[in-house]
């Protein structure tokens, strides 16, 4: 069963891999729905392995290797077994030694053991989240009785209106929730599309928008797709891949099904605009995770590039062609399960020629992720933007990896927006001494002189900053690295900066270093009025890595804490004390000075928590005395636990005593549950000397109930154990008192047949003093 969970894990992870391939090349040209298709094809092959790794015939593949040694089959018994290694000649059985065959055998029984470990863990885990998924089903079918029935409604027309025009062919049910949830569907036998309770106020535009979205879901049977991706995570709970590619086919399911209502002909402006406001309107709401929702604000980039995106493909692949195509992945899933690698050796002149010299080093990893490196090469990233109340604006630029960079505040914004119904759309610039972004989307206003916007963006390298950076003595930079000074604002103003600062004069790989990490033009200002001139850019970079800003400074500045030195500011923060913890730390009496006591203090887990608790607990302690209560694990609920059980009021230094002798509650009640009630110094006492509840448990199954502690404690002292005991009622003496046991145990190690004659002695001694 192990060897058939390691093989399923490895067949697995190649599928997945091969569907990322797939997915990579169909990124420029293909459509989403093909993507999607992609990944469902490679859910459902997970799905379906295991019964093929058990039904299908098996059949060898051969693989050469530069080895004398005989051909290896890998098996997966065998891997998780032992490593391969060459083997030497078998020494015959007489030649043999003795032990051999025990430590064998002993191997054999860990690894059984480990593999039912692993067996009984796995099935857990599948149990866990097949809980998981009945407990989102069901609700799922809270919602809908809790919703109320629109086939009524002025929404009946307009939802008859939409299926015809995306030709649906399914009975559909129409309901409006109770509370401001996501628009969204669920159900394969009979799907139910469901909208928030505000959908009422909602102009036509924004419900035919709404409904042609979710009627896609319905046409493209995604229901039943993502019940299948909930099953391939609940199976391959362990398995990162499969959780990672169910997340692209829901971000594919979604991407097209806006491609299905674009294509149906609604503006993609309009259909943006309504998209990006109920992404924001509806922020915090979930929806189970058997149903499909239309505006999740995690997604909402890649869905208005592509919304936006006029060139893009939205087609979707015809039926016929989906179904040849799971056919040839089936008969390709069928011929992976199938497969087992056989190493086959070749002869070492052979290989010499091909493998070895084959080999070449590792190549150097490069610095610039392949998301910038796109932009460059001409793709859109997105950008969002976000205003508050009092007119502050930030705007974030991604690219297509993921990673996000804030825009310094200094570039320069230019541009037009054009009002639409769905929002404001248009373009702007932001200039730069490298280059200019150009942006395009949707602009949204909101209550207060609030705004939020999102779009693509592309960007546009300066034809003269090259050569100006000439000019100033710098390496021509490339565009890529144009691009990278661009995103962080470091131009002709910057090294100027640097400059007037006293700063080294850098190079350009070190300035595009910067970059990368983060060094805008505000953070050197800031530094620099601050009074650290750092002299090296090299040590502004590690500055910004580690978290020190002007605004850490300024807040450490105002708790009291003046002329730290750069590297007391990178101890400070990388051991987390902050300005609010200084605070913190003074509003309860304690007035930490130095950077040395603050480290100290935070490293030691004191916080304001712990001290409010032990005042109202009665405990007015110095800033050493709660270090020090704190180091010996006297936490707020050791001292309840102790007090739950009558000892309260106790000082510190006996809290921290009993502590340090493994006194605990769980100690305590134990003993307690055995009829042992007494003081923490009769405790201490017998958890010195080894008296636990198992080993008073073991002697009660002997026969010897109810001993006082102090008899219990010199019987552990004399090494009086259960198995001790038990070997002496062997020898026929069932009646043996505590102090017989003692003065058995001090005779030393003696044989069954001496004890049992010390025994009888000892009774004919007691007899006659009787007499």
């Amino acid at each position: 069963m192990s060897a058939l969970l390691l093989e399923v894990a490895l067949k697995s992870s190649l599928l997945i891999a091969a569907a990322a391939v797939v997915d990579l090349m169909l990124r420029r040209r293909g459509s989403a729905a093909s993507r999607h298709l992609v990944w469902t094809i490679a859910i459902g092959g997970v799905l379906v392995l295991p019964v093929f790794l058990v039904a299908v015939p098996r059949w060898e593949l051969r693989v050469p290797i530069a080895s004398a040694a005989q051909p290896i089959a890998l098996e997966p018994s065998v891997i998780s077994a032992r490593p391969l290694i060459a083997s030497a000649p078998r020494a015959t059985a007489a030649d043999e030694p003795a032990y051999r065959d025990h430590s064998t055998a002993t191997a054999g029984h860990d690894e059984l053991s480990l593999a039912r470990i692993a067996i009984w863990m796995y099935a857990a885990g599948v149990v866990l989240m097949l809980v998981r998924l009945a407990l989102q089903q069901r609700a799922a079918r809270r919602l809908v009785r809790a919703s109320t029935d629109l086939s009524g409604s002025d929404w009946a027309g307009l939802l008859r209106e939409c299926v015809e025009r995306l030709d649906v062919h399914a009975r559909v049910r129409l309901v409006r929730g109770c509370d401001s949830t996501v628009p969204m569907t669920f159900g394969t036998r009979v799907p139910t599309i469901l909208v928030p309770a505000a959908a009422d106020t909602w102009s036509d535009e924004r419900r035919r928008a709404v409904l042609l979205h979710e009627l896609a879901h319905i046409g493209r049977r995604d229901c039943a797709t993502q019940m299948g991706a909930a099953a391939a995570c609940a199976v391959y709970w362990f398995h990162p891949g499969v959780w990672w590619a169910a997340s692209r086919m829901r971000r594919e399911r979604e991407i097209a099904c806006d491609d299905r209502v674009v294509a149906a002909g609604t503006q993609p402006g309009d259909y943006a605009g309504h998209l990006l406001e109920l992404a924001y309107s509806c922020t915090g709401s979930r929806a189970p995770a058997l149903a499909v929702s239309m505006a999740r604000p995690s997604e909402i980039e890649g869905r208005l590039r592509a919304i936006l995106d006029a060139a893009r493909n939205r087609s979707t692949p015809p039926r016929r062609t989906r179904l040849w195509i799971a056919a040839a992945a089936l008969a390709a899933i069928a011929i992976v399960a199938a497969a087992r690698a056989t190493l086959v050796p070749v002869q070492a002149q052979s290989t010499r020629g091909t493998l070895l010299d084959s080999q070449q080093p590792p190549a150097t990893p490069d610095r610039v992720d392949n998301g910038a490196r796109a932009i460059v090469d001409g793709e859109s990233g997105t950008w969002q933007l976000w205003v508050s109340e009092d007119g502050t604006a930030r705007l974030r630029l991604s690219d297509r990896d993921g990673s996000s960079y804030s825009l310094d505040e200094s570039g320069r914004v230019e541009g037009q927006w054009h009002t639409s119904s769905g929002g404001a759309l248009g373009t702007m610039s932001v200039t730069r001494d490298a280059g200019t972004f150009t942006l395009e989307g949707v602009f949204k206003p909101g209550p207060r002189k609030t705004a939020v916007g999102a779009g693509t963006f592309t960007f546009a390298p300066s034809s003269t900053f090259p050569a100006e950076m000439v000019g100033r003595g710098y390496a021509r930079p490339t565009v890529l690295e144009q691009y990278l000074l661009a995103r962080s604002d470091l131009g002709f103003t910057f090294i100027d900066e640097l400059s007037r600062q006293g700063y080294a004069r850098p190079d350009l790989s070190t300035l595009v270093r910067a970059s990368e990490h983060g060094v805008t033009l505000s953070h050197l200002r800031g530094m620099g009025e601050m009074g650290y001139r750092l002299q090296q850019v090299e040590a502004l970079i590690t500055q910004v890595d580690h978290g020190v800003s002007p605004d850490f400074v300024r807040e450490l500045r105002d708790a009291g804490f003046r002329n730290m030195s750069a590297d007391d500011l990178l101890r400070t923060r990388d051991h987390g004390v902050d300005a609010g913890y200084i605070k913190d730390l003074k509003s309860q009496g304690f007035d930490v000075r130095s950077v040395d006591e603050a480290i100290r203090t935070r490293d030691h887990g004191i916080d304001v928590d712990y001290i409010r608790g032990l005042r109202q607990l009665g405990f007015r302690l110095s800033l050493e005395e709660t270090v020090t209560a704190r180091d010996h694990g006297v936490d707020l609920g050791y001292i309840r636990d102790l007090a739950g059980f009558g000892y309260a009021n106790l000082p510190m230094p006996e809290l921290i005593r009993t502590r340090d002798h493994g006194v605990d509650a769980d100690y305590i009640g134990a003993l307690r549950q055995l009829g042992y009630q007494t003081s923490l110094a009769a405790l201490i006492t017998a958890r010195d000397h080894g008296v636990d509840p198992s080993y008073v448990r073991a002697l009660a199954a002997q026969g010897y109930k109810g001993l006082s502690l102090e008899q219990l404690i010199r019987l552990r002292d004399h090494g009086v154990d259960p198995e001790f005991v038990e070997r002496v009622k062997k020898t026929g003496l069932t009646t043996a008192t505590p102090d017989d046991l003692i003065t058995i145990r001090d005779r030393g190690p003696l044989s069954d047949r001496l004890v049992a004659t010390f025994i009888d002695e000892l009774n004919r001694l007691k007899n006659r003093f009787a007499r």
